[in-house]
């Protein structure tokens, strides 16, 4: 069963409730304009991750990924190849995470993103289940943000590959008007893979008590 309440939106509602610092507070309430609260779907009982101190992140999950077209596009126009990734668009998309995610959790965090296995190193994996983009490539269009995705985050101990938890849901790509274009989208990308990261780095200090 998915519970609706989930473990990033109360780590982060304790920041804001508990920082003492006005900075932090601010940064964790900002997240949820960019980034909404994950369904809980699965973690195992008296979850801890106050043991690991390293990430080590796996490659950005689009292998599966579906592109969606929005609900007002119709007919024929919903099987256009445009409605794809293509390998310039996994290739940017997977360079844009992993960069994001190495400023806020290691170089902001102090989180070393490792490669290899360690007692404790948490493996984040993140995939990318579908996307509804709000307009095609060359529409001149404005549209509040420029899309959507679902997604699923997984963590696992990199020792023993033991499951932790599973988070998923929808995110907006994007929540302010702009032309639909590809700036706009890669603009959007940037700032909601970087909410991820920072969710990941404050959930890390809350669970060792930083502030």
């Amino acid at each position: 069963m998915i519970r609706k309440a989930s473990t990033y939106a109360a780590m982060l509602a304790l920041l804001v409730a508990l920082s003492a610092t006005d900075l932090v507070a601010d940064e964790a309430a900002d997240l949820f304009k960019i980034s909404k609260p994950l369904n809980i779907v699965y973690e195992r009982d008296g979850l801890d991750l106050g043991r690991y101190n390293k990430v080590l992140l796996a490659t950005l999950g689009l292998e599966h990924a579906r592109v969606v077209p929005p609900p007002w596009v119709e007919g024929d126009s919903r099987q256009s190849q445009e409605w794809q990734l293509d390998d310039a668009d996994t290739a940017w998309l997977t360079h844009a995470y992993f960069t994001a995610m190495q400023e806020q959790i290691e170089k902001i965090g102090g989180y070393p993103l490792v490669e290899d296995s360690a007692d404790d190193a948490l493996i984040l994996g993140v995939e990318i289940v579908s996307l509804t983009p709000y307009a095609l490539p060359g529409e001149e269009v404005l549209t509040k943000g420029t899309g959507t995705l679902i997604m699923q985050a997984t963590l696992r101990d990199s020792i023993t590959g033991e499951l932790l938890a599973i988070y998923e849901g929808e995110q907006d790509v994007g929540t302010e008007y702009v032309p639909a274009n590809r700036i706009s989208a890669e603009h959007n990308a940037n700032e909601l893979f970087n909410a991820w990261g920072t969710k990941v780095r404050l959930i890390m200090d809350d669970s060792r008590g930083a502030g």
